[in-house]
C-alpha cells in the first residue's frame, strides 16, 4: 500500500432510533448517519481490499464533513489505490489549503502521486517537502531512497535524451498530444506542424496530428498523413487503425476493412496499442471485437471509467444487458457524480423491460444531445427561481448540483464558463471548493480555468490558486481589484447569476466568449464597484456589448427588459465598457 492508513480518531456507534421502529412492509425506513458511520465502513472494505466500493461510500463522508482532514487523505488513499494519481492529488491540494499544520504524510502522498504521473520534478519536490516537515517521519528512509534513486538515474536519463534526441521536437510532441486530447485541435494542429517530419520517433506525434485533422473535418489531409507514416513503418498500429477509421469515415468499407485486419493480426500487449486498436473497432461499430480488446485492455487498466464505459456499451450492442449493467455500476462509482452512467443504466433497464426499444449506443461517454439540453435548460429554469428557493437548490437539491457538476465537467467551453459563472455566484465554501477541484484538472481548457481565476478573486478566494497550466502545476496570483467587502461580494454573485442565466440561453458560440470577454473588462474598469451597485443595468450592459460585437441583432430595449433594467443607465455603462482599456 502506497499510503498510510489513518486510525479513526473516535468511536462511532450505530444511531438508534427513538421509541419503537418505523417500519414499511419487512423494510426499517431508512435514517441519516453521520459522516463517521460512512468513514468506517470505507475502512472495513478498504482492509479487505475493495477500493472500488469504498470510494462512493468515503465521498458520502466527506461531503458529510467536508473539512475533516483525516477523510481527506482517506480519499486520497483509495483514488491513489485506483491509479486515479490525479483526483488524489486533488483532494490532497485542497486539504493542504485547509490545513494550518499539515502533516508530513500529506507530501508523502503527493510524492507517490507525481510518480504514478512520471511527473519525476514534481515527485522530487514533495519527498523534499517531507523531509522539512518531518525528517524523522514514519517514511522517512522509502523518501531518501527515492530522492537517492532520482539522482542516480538523472545522469542516465540524460544521456538517453542525448542520444535519442529527445530535446524540442519530444516537447512539442507531447504538448501536441496535450492539445488534441483537450479538443484544442487548430492549437495540436500548429504545434504538430511545427516538428520536422524527419526527426526519428516522430510518428507519434504525426499519427495525432492526422487525428487532429479529422476531428477539424479534413479527413482527406488525415489519410495523406497517415499514408506517409505508413510507408515508413507499414506494421504502425496507431496508423493502421486511424486509416482504418478514416476510411471508414469516406464509405471506402473493404479498404477499412484490410488495415483494421492487419492491426488485429499484430495481437497488441501495450496497453497504448490495446486501447488504441479497442477505441478504433468501437468507432468502426465491430461490436465484439471491441468487447473482446476492451476487456483486455480493463485487465491493464481496470478503473479507467472511460474504457468501463465503452465496455458496457459494447455489451449492450451485443445484448449482453446485463453484464452492460454490472460495468455500468462500476461507471458510477468511479467518477462522480455519475450522472452519465446514470443515464445508460436507466436505458438498459428501459431496453430490457420493452425490448423493441433497443437500438445502439454510441461509443461516446457523454448523455445525447437532447437529454444535454434538457439538463441545460432545468439549469436554466432554476435561475429564473427566487433567491431563496434558488439557493435552497444549492444547498440541499442533489439533482441540481450533480447537473452543474456534469456540466462543468462535460460540457462544451461555453457551458463550462456559464455554469462556472453560475457556481461562483453562490460565493461560499462549497462553490470555493468546486472550482479549485476544476482549475486542477489537467484536461480542461486553460482558457476556461483563467476566468475561473477571476471568480476566485472575486468571490474573495485565498491565494495562490493552485492549477494545471499547459500541462504543470502552477500557483498562480490574480492581480488585485480591491478589497471587496460582503455587500459587493454579494452584489457581485447577482451579477454573475444574471449572467449565468443569459448565456445558457441559445446563442452563437461567439456570443458567449464575447460575454466573458466583455465581463473581463468589466472588471478590469475602474468604476466596476460603482457599477456593481446596478447588477441588472450592468448585466445588460454586458451582454448587449457581446451581441453587438458577436453581430447578433438584438435592440437594448429587449435586452434591458430581459434584466428588468433601466435603458438609459445600462446605455452609459455600454460606453464605459466601450471605452475600457484592453
Amino acid at each position: 500500500m502506497i499510503f498510510p492508513r489513518m486510525s479513526c480518531g473516535s468511536c462511532c456507534a450505530r444511531q438508534k432510533t427513538t421509541g419503537k421502529e418505523e417500519k414499511m412492509g419487512s423494510k426499517i425506513l431508512a435514517f441519516d448517519q453521520p459522516a463517521d458511520f460512512y468513514y468506517k465502513r470505507a475502512q472495513r472494505l478498504m482492509d479487505d481490499g475493495n477500493y472500488i466500493n469504498a470510494l462512493p461510500i468515503m465521498r458520502i463522508a466527506l461531503e458529510k464533513a467536508p473539512d475533516d482532514y483525516e477523510f481527506s487523505l482517506c480519499l486520497a488513499e483509495i483514488l491513489t489505490e485506483l491509479g486515479k494519481y490525479e483526483e488524489s492529488n486533488r483532494v490532497l491540494f485542497e486539504a493542504i489549503e485547509q490545513q494550518k499544520d499539515v502533516d508530513a504524510d500529506c507530501f508523502f502522498c503527493l510524492g507517490c502521486n507525481f510518480m504514478g504521473l512520471n511527473d519525476i520534478g514534481k515527485a522530487r519536490e514533495s519527498f523534499e517537502r517531507y523531509l522539512q516537515v518531518d525528517p524523522a517521519g514514519e517514511y522517512h528512509e522509502e523518501v531518501e531512497d527515492f530522492l537517492l534513486y532520482f539522482e542516480e538515474e538523472e545522469g542516465d536519463i540524460g544521456r538517453v535524451i542525448e542520444e535519442v534526441g529527445e530535446s524540442e521536437a519530444y516537447q512539442k510532441a507531447d504538448e501536441g498530444k496535450r492539445l488534441l486530447d483537450n479538443a484544442e485541435y487548430d492549437q495540436a494542429i500548429k504545434v504538430l506542424e511545427s516538428i520536422h517530419e524527419d526527426d526519428d520517433g516522430m510518428d507519434y506525434a504525426r499519427n495525432n496530428l492526422a487525428l487532429a485533422y479529422y476531428c477539424k473535418k479534413d479527413v482527406d489531409k488525415a489519410i495523406e498523413l497517415t499514408s506517409e507514416v505508413l510507408a515508413k513503418n507499414k506494421n504502425n498500429i496507431h496508423a493502421n487503425c486511424n486509416m482504418a477509421v478514416f476510411l471508414h469515415d469516406k464509405g471506402r468499407v473493404e479498404e477499412s476493412d484490410i488495415f483494421i485486419e492487419k492491426a488485429i493480426r499484430q495481437n497488441p500487449s501495450v496497453m497504448e496499442d490495446v486501447y488504441k486498436l479497442a477505441i478504433s473497432l468501437c468507432e468502426l461499430k465491430r461490436h465484439e471485437d471491441a468487447m473482446k480488446h476492451l476487456k483486455l485492455l480493463i485487465e491493464m487498466t481496470p478503473y479507467d471509467e472511460k474504457a468501463l464505459f465503452y465496455l458496457a456499451a459494447a455489451c449492450y450492442n451485443t445484448k449482453k444487458f446485463k453484464e452492460a449493467l454490472t460495468v455500468l455500476g462500476d461507471v458510477k462509482k468511479l467518477d462522480y457524480p455519475g450522472v452519465i452512467a446514470d443515464y445508460y443504466i436507466k436505458q438498459v433497464n428501459r431496453v430490457l423491460a420493452h425490448p423493441a426499444e433497443f437500438c445502439e449506443l454510441p461509443y461516446v461517454y457523454q448523455v445525447p444531445a437532447e437529454e444535454a439540453r434538457k439538463k441545460i435548460k432545468y439549469l436554466n429554469d432554476c435561475l429564473k427561481l427566487k433567491d431563496t428557493e434558488y439557493r435552497s437548490k444549492w444547498l440541499e437539491d442533489e439533482v441540481f448540483l450533480h447537473t452543474a457538476l456534469w456540466g462543468l465537467e462535460y460540457g462544451d467551453d461555453n457551458i463550462k464558463r456559464a455554469i462556472a459563472s453560475m457556481v461562483a455566484g453562490f460565493a461560499d465554501a462549497k462553490a470555493e471548493r468546486i472550482l479549485r477541484m476544476f482549475i486542477l484538472k489537467k484536461h480542461q481548457p486553460d482558457d476556461v480555468k483563467n476566468d475561473v481565476f477571476i471568480l476566485l478573486k472575486r468571490m474573495n478566494a485565498k491565494e495562490p490558486y493552485v492549477a494545471y497550466i499547459g500541462g504543470e502545476v502552477v500557483e498562480v496570483k490574480v492581480g488585485a481589484y480591491g478589497e471587496g467587502d460582503k455587500d459587493l461580494s454579494e452584489r457581485y454573485s447577482k451579477l454573475l447569476r444574471l449572467l449565468s442565466e443569459a448565456i445558457l440561453q441559445t446563442y452563437p458560440e461567439n456570443v458567449m466568449k464575447n460575454t466573458l470577454e466583455a465581463m473581463r473588462e468589466f472588471v478590469a474598469h475602474k468604476d466596476a464597484d460603482e457599477m456593481l451597485k446596478q447588477s441588472g443595468e450592468l448585466a445588460a450592459a454586458i451582454l448587449y456589448t457581446a451581441l453587438v460585437r458577436s453581430g447578433v441583432d438584438e435592440s437594448m430595449e429587449d435586452v434591458c427588459r430581459r434584466f428588468h433594467a433601466r435603458e438609459e443607465i445600462a446605455g452609459a455603462y455600454v460606453a464605459k465598457l466601450d471605452c475600457a482599456p484592453e
